[in-house]
């Protein structure tokens, strides 16, 4: 069977689409607080006080607006353009720190107030176990995820996560497993694995091998 090894690739995503100018200012200062003192982050392509400083013009900027004085709106979007570019390169270096430490990667992007992408499609839906004909096997299937590979798993004890074992792990959604014992129960999960991770495992479906 062919192996299915991809390694997990961490984005850190900014969810600055469509927000208003008191909303980005909330995100940044919120992201410089997150990331102020953090461990992960000794060292940054643009210093957090630079951002502050940033940040802070905005606020001016935005009083200054309110003012409805000739050219002072123009002048607030050109300060909150100059903090999306900052938060965009803070972006960058924490997504580099989770890459350099994938065991840590999902809590190194939440611990710098970002977002990372969403897990994989739990495969539950369309996915089926059953004994064939012959004697000693079950076929197994899911439905196709795009750009994914799968993970099939066997146990006799579901509820001893230590019975669990792989099956199969490659590109195919499905799986023939032969060579069981007749009349005996077999618990089959499955789950994808994509550039962003593996889901958590599906719905546990049963057969009785004949």
């Amino acid at each position: 069977m062919s192996s299915y090894v991809k390694p997990r690739k961490f984005t850190a995503l900014l969810k600055l689409k469509d927000k208003s100018i008191p909303q980005l200012i909330a995100e940044a200062y919120g992201i410089v607080d997150a990331m102020t003192g953090n461990p992960w982050f000794p060292v940054l392509s643009v210093p957090l006080t630079v951002v502050k400083q940033a940040i802070d013009k905005l606020v001016a900027a935005q009083t200054l607006a309110q003012t409805r004085a000739r050219g002072t709106a123009a002048a607030m979007h050109v300060e909150a353009a100059t903090v999306e570019v900052m938060l965009k390169q803070l972006a960058g270096d924490v997504t580099y720190v989770a890459g350099q430490n994938p065991d840590d990667g999902d809590a190194i992007i939440q611990s710098a107030h970002m977002y990372q992408r969403s897990k994989p499609v739990n495969p539950s839906n369309g996915y089926r176990v059953h004994a064939t004909s012959n004697s000693g096997e079950l076929f197994i299937m899911t439905r196709r995820v795009p750009h994914a590979g799968y993970e099939f798993e066997m146990s006799t004890d579901p509820h001893l996560e230590s019975s669990w074992t792989t099956i199969y792990k490659g590109l195919k959604c499905k799986c023939l497993k032969t060579g069981l014992q007749s009349g005996t129960r077999y618990y089959i999960r499955v789950r994808t694995i994509t550039n962003v991770g593996e889901s958590v495992p599906s719905d546990v479906l049963s057969s009785v091998v004949l």
